[in-house]
């Protein structure tokens, strides 16, 4: 999934690849976004084979993104993300129902502290869920819902509001193609 690069101080990042573009089906916008704080938005985009873009003022107050929720949400795969402490996490704590899975939260800081806009990118194809923070720092983790309805994505603000400048979800198509 991923490709190396350096960035503009000659570091190695982590970046999607570039081939993920062709699999992108219709995507569902949204631009200047504002999730009042408590609030929540399913998304009209859903599946397990998905890609999440979103861009989050930094200084605004802690979000959460739902990942392959179920409609109880018994299942969900949380991305969070506090713009104001600059700490991103991945939790798959309730991404299944089964016991003989591996479960935790991965946590990391976000980088470039000085920039306005903080980028998250979310791949998931399948059981294997992929996260860049500005397209340079990652995390990854494997999810194995066991039901069917779980399926679904949504935001949700915290405590405080959260201004989105832009969301882009859509399902991504499979690299078999059909003759």
């Amino acid at each position: 999934m991923p490709e190396l690069a350096l960035d503009k101080c000659g570091r190695l990042i982590s970046r999607p690849a570039r081939e993920y573009k062709q699999l992108r089906m219709t995507p569902y916008t949204e631009k200047d976004l504002t999730l009042n704080a408590g609030e929540r938005l399913s998304l009209p985009v859903s599946g397990r084979q998905l890609e999440v873009v979103l861009t989050v003022q930094r200084g605004e107050g802690v979000f959460e993104l739902g990942i392959a929720a179920s409609s109880d949400e018994n299942e969900v795969t949380l991305l969070g993300c506090d713009p104001q402490t600059g700490k991103v996490w991945l939790d798959t704590t309730r991404s299944s129902l089964s016991n003989e899975v591996m479960t935790g939260v991965q946590e990391i800081s976000v980088p470039n502290p000085e920039e306005e806009y903080v980028q998250l990118r979310v791949i998931l194809d399948g059981s294997v869920i992929k996260v860049w923070v500005d397209d340079a720092f990652s995390l990854s983790g494997r999810i194995y819902p066991t039901l069917g309805s779980s399926q679904t994505v949504y935001m949700a603000a915290k405590q405080e509001n959260i201004r989105i400048s832009g969301l882009s979800v859509c399902q991504l198509g499979s690299i078999w193609k059909e003759n």
